[in-house]
């Protein structure tokens, strides 16, 4: 039979039996609409990912850190000093600025020590201020480093989520 013969058949058998087609298809309608008040329908983005890839594996494996649409970088000294060191703070605000100038990222949602979005806070008799943790460049001297030190320690925030706290403890701890 071609398949011309096919749709010819099955047409006839439409139009001649509507009434019991009709009623088949209510039926058919009726079960699956019976089905819907228990479905759930929700969009997981992350089980859009290739299940077997090594991204989506450390993902899935740390998933309250972050998300699959955020960038997160560290930059870590390998050499037993702390991170207030001028080169590690160059290196810092460079990834920062480069990062933040690199198209289609969302500005508002950069966040390191060298941004104006991490922030301390002082308690004077004026008044309550919030200043960034860094001011417009990097600090280089070793009185801006401290500063910089003093800052962090200022901003609960920052030392948690910008500095790794561990850093900050250990070198206070050992070296004063």
């Amino acid at each position: 039979m071609s398949p011309k013969q096919f749709r010819h058949r099955l047409a006839e058998f439409i139009v001649g039996h509507r009434w019991l087609v009709l009623a088949a298809m209510a039926l058919l309608t009726a079960f699956f609409a019976a089905g819907v008040a228990r479905m759930d329908v929700r969009t997981i983005f992350s089980d859009l990912f290739p299940k077997n890839h090594p991204f989506v594996k450390v993902y899935k494996d740390h998933q309250n850190f972050g998300n699959p649409l955020t960038v997160t970088l560290m930059v870590r000294r390998t050499d037993g000093q702390d991170v207030f060191q001028a080169d590690t703070m160059d290196k810092v605000w460079q990834i920062s600025r480069d990062i933040d100038l690199a198209p289609g990222v969302d500005h508002d949602q950069v966040l390191s020590i060298a941004t104006p979005k991490a922030r301390y806070t002082v308690v004077t008799p004026d008044g309550i201020f919030s200043n960034p943790i860094m001011d417009d460049h990097s600090p280089t001297t070793p009185e801006e480093l401290t500063e910089v030190r003093h800052r962090v320690n200022e901003s609960p925030g920052a030392r948690t989520s910008c500095v790794c706290g561990w850093f900050v403890d250990h070198h206070q701890r050992h070296v004063h």
